[in-house]
């Protein structure tokens, strides 16, 4: 699964990812987008309702929940079915991936290659007619934007893009027909303004007929507000249009059409188009449309109620005994018959007479029968009761509220967690979605569109053990501990196979492909952070005014050697690197695994471990395949076997290589290290051999493809080579002495911190407390520097406690002897 590619701030601390995940903080190292107005809810409401949703959205088999609230609230299916397309297609294009490797995979997920509309198309086209048939104000809306024709021509444009991949892909047209066909089909989608009409929030101005409000907007003009700003700005409230308004309800599945269609289109006819910078002045244009049709929903369309002190305070307010509940002991409360406070929240467009009329009827009749019957219909509670303190009012069967304020926060609260039901279901965050789509789809991208590098295949071929004497750092209190062990040498040999741009494709980048080596060690420590920490993406903001980003790669000086192997572009013709040594400078380690007591150092390990392959029982190394009593297969991604050199042929005992041991890197330094190289090159594959010096020790050698695009920025695709040349099996007692030593050292330090601060006035801090820290405890350096820090602040307190072990020992002598 890959990782999302960017995060949206929805606002007050909530955040959406690309694969439509709420998240409580932006995710690190991927651009993070801000829509232009944040959500001004409260974030435990509208972090639950999103999630709902999202989840809802991701689900192949609808959440029951959801679905039973979508009808709640009077929103067609449909529209669930639509965003619910719309998030996954906007998941799986945001990741950065090899484009032209998976482009037809990816339009055929977006339906492209489906015999007949995509599922998408048809929920669209379902929703339009029904919408055109049953909504005279949409009908007249569509007539005169010439909707339909939009629509249609989004649609040929989507099929002559179909026909063009599978030209690309049929391989019989000729390159001159594909860069023909090409040109026409990128003049059009710049020149085409179905998509801006489409996504413009001019477009979706529909005539507006009060009539159909009376029953509840009416009566609710001084309550129902929108909330169009950020966190902290207050509501703004709706009177009802006079005759023409921004009508969403065509606006969201249009729009999220038009979206992914553009998407598509550009997938179809140039899968690189982040590197190349093809259309992205038109995709900023688009992800703004996005944002303006997100925010005029919210400020014109998603409503909700909003109370002041004055909407529960007398005189304005006094309620009569038939909307109290008085009881015998009991202090009067508002009674569930009071209908005065309506609280929650209403989509503008939708909640109509048509919506309302038939549940107020209903409840009506039910009053009169003394029946029971529910208040709340969609997001409004029509019979809500304040927590209100009441008193006799000034006339005679009447109350008033004592609370006002309390009353009026209780009822915002209630309704703003509608109003993010409300939000949620609306497809505002989708839009929003969609627009950091856009915006992040017109930024280059942070990895290459082009090239691929599988996984290194490592082999290896032990040599001759030789036996060698390791020890350990001086330790204060015990010296330098030494022990035999054994020193086996490794040939080691890796193949790595790498993907680049065919030649066939019209977008041809310049590649340069490189041996690097870098940095890896850190205070005197083996310390390998891999490429990343050589170099790596940010991203800053372009502009104050606009929340477009640009991508910076940082770069250390972290690089120690490199050297040169093809320059160019992906070539026709095979070309090669006869095998050639190449010195570089790298840093190296030695790997000291240890050996259990039960295998001595003087054992034939290569028995051993052939004893257990012949068992199966080598299965838990990544890169060896092999069954129990069968032959084992080496995984040469990419390779063929005249690839392969004289080493690797079957009858030789090759192992496989690995990159880790259980063991420890002892004794980083820097040398110059042997490297002999074959490389072969042909169209999209190329094709390198490394192979080391077996009297070199371990060190890290990467394989990188740089990359220029169209811009001038140079992207780096590396595949770490581990060159473990050299094994010492070490025996497991001496890291258990070296462990005990160091404890015995630090208890030491205890000790002595305990006589140094009951010895020292109060002042400055411990200098050897500050010294140490609790994953450093059991390490080399550490003891050395604490060891150096009480020699100088307590040279005779330090002595002494060295002296103290021998004397002890003395003692038991005498004791022993007498």
């Amino acid at each position: 699964m890959t990782q999302p590619a960017f995060t949206i701030c929805l606002g007050n601390g909530i955040y959406l990812d690309s694969d439509g995940n709420v998240l409580q903080s932006p995710l690190p190292d991927i651009p993070a987008y801000s829509p232009p107005f944040r959500l001004p809810i409260d974030p435990a409401k509208a972090r639950d309702a999103v999630k709902s949703v999202q989840k809802a959205l991701k689900d192949i088999n609808k959440d029951p929940e959801v679905l039973a609230k979508f009808l709640e609230f009077g929103f067609d299916t449909k529209i669930l079915d639509i965003l619910s397309g719309v998030a996954k297609i906007a998941g799986m294009v945001a990741p950065v991936l090899a484009a032209v490797a998976i482009a037809y995979d990816v339009l055929k997920v977006l339906g492209v290659f489906k015999e007949g509309p995509s599922a998408l198309e048809l929920l669209v086209k379902q929703r339009f007619e029904e919408l055109e048939n049953n909504v005279d104000s949409i009908k007249i809306m569509i007539e005169t934007h010439r909707l339909g024709d939009a629509r249609n021509g989004v649609q040929k444009l989507l099929d002559f893009a179909k026909d063009f991949t599978l030209k690309v892909r049929g391989e019989q047209a000729s390159l001159q027909e594909l860069q023909g066909d090409q040109k026409t089909l990128k003049d059009t989608i710049i020149e085409n303004d179905n998509f801006n009409k489409l996504m413009s929030q001019h477009t979706y101005v529909a005539n507006f007929d009060r009539d159909d409000h009376t029953r509840v907007w009416w009566w609710m003009q001084d309550l129902i507000h929108t909330m169009p700003h950020g966190p902290g700005a207050a509501p703004w409230r709706v009177p009802l249009p006079d005759n023409i308004a921004f009508d969403h309800r065509l606006m969201v599945p249009l729009a999220c059409f038009a979206a992914e269609a553009y998407i598509t289109v550009l997938r179809a006819i140039e899968p690189e188009y982040r590197s190349t910078g093809f259309a992205r002045e038109e995709l900023r244009t688009l992800s703004r449309h996005l944002d303006d049709l997100a925010q005029k929903m919210r400020s014109d369309c998603l409503g909700r109620t909003y109370y002041r002190r004055e909407h529960f305070a007398f005189p304005s307010v006094y309620l009569t005994d038939y909307e109290v509940d008085t009881f015998l002991g009991q202090f009067p409360k508002v009674s569930k018959k009071c209908s005065r406070f309506p609280v929650g929240a209403l989509d503008l467009r939708y909640h109509d007479n048509a919506f309302f009329g038939p549940f107020l009827d209903s409840l009506f009749i039910a009053d009169v029968r003394g029946e029971a019957h529910p208040t709340k219909h969609g997001g409004m509670e029509f019979r809500w009761v304040p927590p209100a303190n009441l008193v006799p009012g000034p006339f005679d069967g009447t109350w008033t509220i004592t609370n006002p304020d309390e009353c009026a926060k209780a009822a915002n609260e209630a309704a703003e967690k509608d109003y993010a039901d409300l939000v949620s279901m609306s497809g505002y965050t989708e839009l929003v979605r969609l627009a950091a789509l856009f915006r992040n789809e017109a930024m280059e991208p942070s990895q290459s569109q082009t090239v691929h590098a599988w996984n290194p295949t490592l082999l290896r071929q032990a040599e001759s053990q030789i036996t060698v004497t390791v020890q350990s750092d001086n330790i204060p209190m015990t010296g330098v501990i030494t022990s035999q062990a054994a020193r086996e040498p490794q040939k080691c040999l890796a193949l790595v196979h790498v993907r680049t741009q065919p030649p066939s494709r019209l977008y041809q980048p310049s590649y340069k492909i490189k041996l690097r080596t870098l940095h890896a060690i850190s205070s005197g420590r083996w310390d390998d952070r891999g490429y990343a920490s050589f170099r790596w993406p940010q991203y800053e903001d372009e502009s104050p005014d606009d929340d477009f980003l640009k991508l910076v790669f940082q770069q250390t000086t972290a690089a120690l050697d490199e050297e040169l192997l093809f320059e160019g572009n992906s070539p026709e013709d095979l070309i090669r690197k006869s095998p050639s040594v190449v010195e570089l400078k790298a840093h190296t380690f030695d790997w000291w695994i240890p050996l259990k007591p039960a295998f001595g150092v003087w054992d034939d390990l290569r028995k051993v471990k052939a004893e257990l392959a012949a068992l199966g029982w080598m299965g838990d190394d990544e890169s060896w395949n092999a069954t129990a009593g069968g032959p084992a297969v080496l995984p040469l991604a990419g390779f063929q076997s005249s690839d392969l050199f004289d080493e690797v042929a079957p009858h030789l005992a090759w192992e496989p290589g690995r990159k880790d041991w259980e063991g420890q890197r002892r004794e980083p330094k820097e040398e110059m290290v042997e490297v002999e190289y074959s490389a072969s090159w042909e169209e999209d594959s190329l094709r390198v051999s490394l192979r080391n010096k077996p009297s070199n020790r371990n060190y890290v050698v990467y394989l990188v493809v740089e990359e220029k695009l169209v811009s001038g920025t140079v992207i780096h695709t590396a595949a770490p080579v581990h060159m473990n040349g050299q094994l010492t099996f070490v025996p497991q007692s001496f890291f258990d002495r070296e462990q005990e030593a160091r404890q015995k050292f630090f208890g030491k330090v205890a000790e002595f911190n305990q006589r140094f601060s009951e010895s020292a006035e109060p002042g400055p801090i411990n200098p050897i407390l500050t010294a140490i820290r609790p994953g450093d405890v059991l390490r080399t350096d550490t003891v050395v520097r604490v060891s150096a820090l009480m020699k100088e602040h307590q040279p005779e307190l330090f002595n002494q406690l060295l002296r103290e072990p021998a004397q002890q020992d003395d003692a038991a002598e005498v004791k022993a002897a007498t």
